[in-house]
């Protein structure tokens, strides 16, 4: 996903220190890389859903939230091995 520009519609704004923000997520520019920063209302909402995520810090809520998904789709494996396994 890359940053084409700034925004043109009314979801989006950029102030003077070059930071344009779209559905909660702030883009950021700095020596000419764009940085992705996720608001806090999304990190809260994150902590809710991902076991042990509440009281993280940012950088350790989205290593949790990757071990998360690699923890699921693990078990979807497994689910789908069994399943497999059982219509044979």
């Amino acid at each position: 996903m890359g940053f084409v520009g700034p925004c043109r519609n009314e979801s989006c704004f950029k102030n003077d220190s070059g930071v344009f923000a779209k559905g909660g997520v702030v883009l950021k520019r700095k020596r000419g890389r764009v940085r992705r920063i996720v608001s806090g209302n999304k990190l809260h909402r994150l902590e809710r859903i991902i076991p042990g995520g509440e009281g993280l810090k940012p950088d350790q809520l989205m290593l949790q939230t990757a071990h998360y998904i690699l923890q699921l789709r693990l078990q979807l494996c497994v689910l789908q091995s069994l399943l497999r396994l059982h219509d044979t």
